[in-house]
C-alpha cells in the first residue's frame, strides 16, 4: 500500500517537474504542424466556484447543472453550484453503508446516483443519492473475479474502479504488485481492464493495457534499495476511457492508434491519427532528471523507507535514457483521456509541449474534429455534452474551478 501511494504521488510530482523544466525551445517539432484550426479559448464562461481546491481529481456533472468533485488531497467530496458559485460538503465520512474514507474515484451511475471508489487491495464502492445521502456499499468479492496469475512473481489486486457506463457497469484495471523486491517481468506488466456489473455482481475481462509507472518498485542491492526514475508524462503507455454505450477506447500513446472494445465483444481498430513529433532537448531533460530524482528520493524517504534499526536506507535512483521526442499522446494518471459519453478528449503533445495543455477531440467515428490549446496554467478536468470544466492555480496554489460552455 505504501509503494502504491508513493507511486501515485510521484506521478503528480514528476508531471509538475516536467512543466517546470520546460522552456520555449523544448517544443520544437520534428514534423510540420498539421494545418487545421486550433481553438485557443475553452469557450463562453458559464460560472466559477469561489473557493479553491487542493488537488481536484474527478468531476461528475448532475442533471440539474451542479457537479460533484473529488478533492483527493484532503479526501473530501464537494457539490458545487455554478449559478451561485458556492460549494458544500457531499456525502459522509465513515465505514457504514454508503460512507467513504479515502475516495480514489467518483463516478456517475444511472439516475444521478454517485459511486465513490476506495482504492486498495480490497476495493470498495460507496453509493450515494444525488443529494449525498449514503445508500449502500459494495465490497468487491474476489470470488467474482478471475484468480490471480503467477502469484510467485506478482500479487494481482482486484480492479480499481475509475469509470462507469450508462448501464451502471463499473470499469477498472487490476494492478500487479511484485511479490518480492524484483522488477515485474515484461510479460506480466500489462494489466487487465475489468467490467463489473454492480447489480448482478459479475465481471468480465475487456482487454489488457500497458500501465504507467511500471518500474517504480524497488530492487535490493548490496547497500540498500534502487529505483528506476519514472518517465512521468513522457512515458508511452496505454490510455483508456469508457464511453456511455459501454465500449472501452484504448489509446496507444506511442502511435496514436485507437482501439474500441464494444459491449458485445466486437473490436474496432482505427488507423493511427496523424501527429507531429516534438523534440525533448538535452538541457531540459537533464534539468528534469536532476529535479525529479531529488523529488523522488524525498518522497521515498518521507514514505518511511527505513531500515529495521530506524536509520535511512541507502537509495539509488537510476535515470532512464533521454527520449528523443514526446510521444503523440501524453496522458498519465493525472491527465487522463476524457469523454463526454460519445467523443474522446485526448491530451496530446504540442508546440508548447508540457507548458500548455493541448487536447484533440475525437468523434465516435475515430476522426479528429477539434483541437484545443488551453491557456498556460490551466488544466482540463472534465467534459460533458455542454461544458468544459477547467482548473487554474491562484496565488496560494489552490486550484480554482471554472466552467465553460462548449462552442
Amino acid at each position: 500500500m505504501l509503494l502504491g501511494r508513493v507511486a501515485r504521488t510521484v506521478a503528480l510530482v514528476l508531471a509538475a517537474t516536467l512543466v517546470a523544466c520546460s522552456n520555449g525551445d523544448e517544443g520544437a517539432a520534428t514534423a510540420g504542424e498539421a494545418t487545421r484550426a486550433i481553438r485557443t479559448t475553452p469557450g463562453e464562461l458559464a460560472g466559477t466556484i469561489t473557493e479553491g481546491f487542493s488537488a481536484p481529481r474527478d468531476l461528475v456533472e448532475l442533471t440539474d447543472g451542479r457537479a460533484v468533485i473529488n478533492d483527493r488531497a484532503h479526501r473530501e467530496l464537494w457539490v458545487v453550484d455554478f449559478t451561485t458559485g458556492d460549494r458544500a460538503a457531499f456525502g459522509r465520512t465513515g465505514d457504514g453503508p454508503g460512507e467513504f474514507r479515502d475516495p480514489s474515484a467518483v463516478m456517475r451511475l444511472p439516475g444521478d446516483s454517485i459511486a465513490v471508489a476506495s482504492a486498495g487491495s480490497l476495493s470498495r464502492i460507496s453509493v450515494m443519492a444525488p443529494n449525498g445521502t449514503p445508500v449502500r456499499s459494495v465490497r468487491l468479492d474476489p470470488r467474482n473475479f478471475a484468480p490471480p496469475t503467477h502469484p510467485e512473481q506478482v500479487s494481482e489486486w482486484l480492479p480499481q474502479p475509475v469509470a462507469t457506463d450508462a448501464f451502471g457497469n463499473v470499469y477498472g484495471e487490476r494492478p500487479r504488485v511484485p511479490a518480492a523486491l524484483e522488477p515485474i517481468p515484461d510479460s506480466l506488466i500489462p494489466r487487465t481492464i475489468v467490467r463489473y456489473d454492480l447489480a448482478l455482481q459479475r465481471s468480465d475481462s475487456v482487454t489488457s493495457v500497458w500501465p504507467a509507472i511500471v518500474r517504480t518498485m524497488p530492487r535490493a542491492n548490496a547497500i540498500g534499495l534502487e529505483f528506476d526514475l519514472p518517465l512521468g508524462a513522457v512515458e508511452a503507455r496505454s490510455a483508456w476511457a469508457v464511453l456511455a454505450d459501454g465500449s472501452v477506447a484504448v489509446v496507444d500513446e506511442s502511435s496514436y492508434a485507437i482501439t474500441r472494445y464494444a459491449l458485445d465483444g466486437s473490436i474496432t481498430v482505427a488507423q493511427p491519427l496523424d501527429s507531429s513529433r516534438y523534440e525533448i532537448t538535452a538541457d531540459v531533460w537533464q534539468q528534469y532528471v536532476d529535479t525529479a530524482s531529488a523529488n523522488f528520493e524525498r518522497l521515498l524517504r518521507g514514505g518511511s523507507m527505513m531500515t529495521a534499526d530506524g536509520s535511512a536506507s541507502t537509495i539509488t535512483i537510476n535515470a532512464p535514457l533521454k527520449p528523443d521526442v514526446l510521444p503523440p499522446v501524453i496522458a498519465d494518471e493525472y491527465t487522463r483521456v476524457l469523454t463526454d459519453g460519445t467523443q474522446l478528449w485526448i491530451p496530446v503533445a504540442g508546440p508548447y509541449a508540457l507548458q500548455r495543455e493541448r487536447w484533440d477531440v475525437i468523434s465516435a467515428a475515430g476522426e479528429r474534429v477539434d483541437t484545443y490549446d488551453l491557456p498556460a496554467g490551466t488544466r482540463l478536468l472534465a467534459v460533458s455534452e455542454q461544458y468544459l470544466y477547467v482548473t487554474s492555480a491562484d496565488e496560494d496554489g489552490l486550484r480554482m474551478l471554472t466552467r465553460y460552455r462548449r462552442p
